[in-house]
């Protein structure tokens, strides 16, 4: 039955970010009214395994739950995300909820070790009065230089793009953030042939 999909549905919005208004507004309030009795076994272990007990706010939904879910695809992947909701073993939803719970620590650590490296003189290759912020670094975790660009763009103000590279030494991949009024896709999308 649809209804049974709600609590999922609600979470997932809230992780998009999205404005929760209209027919966001409504997945979002209609989910959390169907968590504490929903059957999502995974659900209920990982929401044990962050402290929470029903009631949920939105934002025990945004800073307890979401962070896990994402770490599993940001540290590894997120087929363990998958695999604990859909888990119906109580003792499986346990063990792969204290997993995305051990990823999410992880990432806290590498992405703040990251973000100290990524503010250092040597890693910026912007000056102070350019418009956007580019840092570049080694070792950087790409599973976490969205959340750097993101602390740059809130530190700076501005823009900030976030290179690591890879194992070859000459390749780089990278995130991006904006400011609002800003959009760096389409900046980006317009300097595709400068290059």
């Amino acid at each position: 039955r649809p209804i049974e999909y709600l609590p999922i549905a609600a979470i997932a919005t809230i992780g998009d970010s999205v404005s929760l208004s209209g027919e966001n507004r409504n997945i979002v309030a209609a989910g959390m009214e169907h968590i504490s009795d929903s059957q999502w076994t995974g659900l209920h272990k990982l929401m044990s395994s962050a402290g929470l007990k029903p009631p949920l706010s939105v934002r025990n939904i945004a800073f307890g739950l979401v962070p896990r879910i994402n770490a599993a695809g940001r540290m590894g992947s997120g087929e363990r995300a998958l695999r604990l909701l859909l888990s119906e073993d109580d003792q499986d939803a346990e063990r792969l909820a204290e997993e995305l719970s051990e990823e999410n620590r992880n990432r806290q650590v590498l992405e703040s070790r990251i973000a100290s490296e990524a503010i250092l003189p040597e890693s910026i290759k912007t000056k102070a009065r350019d418009a956007v912020v580019i840092s570049v670094g080694t070792g950087w975790h790409h599973g976490v230089v969205g959340i750097v660009a993101s602390r740059l763009t809130e530190k700076f103000n501005k823009p900030a793009i976030v290179f690591a590279y890879e194992e070859d030494g000459v390749t780089v991949r990278g995130s991006a953030r904006s400011v609002p009024g800003f959009n760096i896709h389409k900046a980006l999308t317009g300097c595709r042939l400068c290059l």
